[in-house]
Order: C-alpha cells, then sequence, then structure tokens
C-alpha cells in the first residue's frame, strides 16, 4: 500500500509530474511530498570570477518561488501534502542521490520523477531516475516529460476534433 509519495520537482518537469504525482496520491489516499533540489554545481564548474554567495541567494530564492508554485497546485488539488527544497553542497552529492536519501529518511513508498529531458551535449546531462534508482530501493516512477494527450496528438493518436480545441 502507498502512503507516502516523495515527488521530485524541477522547474521544468512541475506540471506533469506534480500531476502525476496527484493522480496516485488520490487513487491510494496518500500523502505527497514535493521536493524541488537546488544544484549550485553547474553555476560553478566555471566560476573564476563571480561572486559565488549571489549567485546562491538567486538560484535559493527561484527555488523558493517554484516551491511555492507547487504548494499552490497540491492545495487546489486538494491534496494532503508537504513541500521541502534541499540546496545541494558543491561537491559530493548530486540530485538524483538527494532524492533517493530524502525518500528513504521520509519512509517514502513511491518516488516519482520526470524523465531526463534529451538535451546535446547529452554526456553532461545528469540522468536523474538512474542515479535515484542507484541510491534507493523505492520504487520509482518516471513520468514522461510532456502530458500523453500531447504526445498523441503530435504523433497523430488524437482525433482531429481533440486536436483543434487543443490548439485554441
Amino acid at each position: 500500500m502507498i502512503t507516502k509519495i516523495l515527488v521530485a520537482v524541477s522547474e521544468t518537469s512541475a506540471d506533469t509530474v506534480l500531476e502525476s504525482a496527484i493522480e496516485v496520491a488520490r487513487t491510494y489516499g496518500a500523502r505527497v511530498i514535493a521536493l524541488h533540489v537546488v544544484d549550485p554545481t553547474p553555476c560553478f564548474t566555471a566560476a573564476a570570477d563571480f561572486d559565488c554567495a549571489l549567485i546562491l541567494d538567486i538560484l535559493e530564492a527561484n527555488g523558493r518561488d517554484t516551491v511555492r508554485r507547487i504548494a499552490d497546485v497540491l492545495d487546489a488539488a486538494a491534496c494532503p501534502a508537504e513541500t521541502r527544497m534541499l540546496t545541494l553542497p558543491v561537491a559530493s552529492m548530486n540530485v538524483g542521490r538527494a532524492i533517493a536519501s530524502l525518500a528513504d529518511e521520509a519512509g517514502a513508498d513511491l518516488i516519482v520523477v520526470g524523465a531526463r529531458k534529451p538535451r546535446w551535449p547529452w554526456w553532461l546531462a545528469e540522468d536523474v531516475a538512474a542515479d535515484v534508482r542507484r541510491g534507493t530501493d523505492t520504487p520509482i516512477q518516471v513520468v514522461p516529460r510532456e502530458p500523453a494527450t500531447a504526445r498523441m496528438c503530435e504523433r497523430g493518436g488524437v482525433p482531429a476534433a481533440r486536436k483543434l480545441s487543443r490548439a485554441a
């Protein structure tokens, strides 16, 4: 039985990942723990003459805004939930390991994460879901980056009337 769902939410995956987590939570009557991880590492990899404290402040302010938007979505859905933000240290931890660690700490029964965004150069993109899998035994649900209806519409799988109503 699923009683706690940890949903890892980034700015780019918030809508689809939250939608999926809320649906599962309603099905099982589970509580959602929404987590947004602030990772300053990419900003500092080539930093030579930056004000690191200022950059970190901006990243955390953006993270707090993301967490507020997540909380608003969960409140509107009347879903029992809590929101958390975690700022990673600059070394020794990645987003996937942080999610896995928090899932174990919170006793989550399911972890919901967004699918990896394909981009070039692909070797620079962190595969968060794979890192989570390596860090915990908790089951993981990987949500596609876009809703299924949007993918079907692009591939011609949805009737034309539905395509028109979506485009309007």
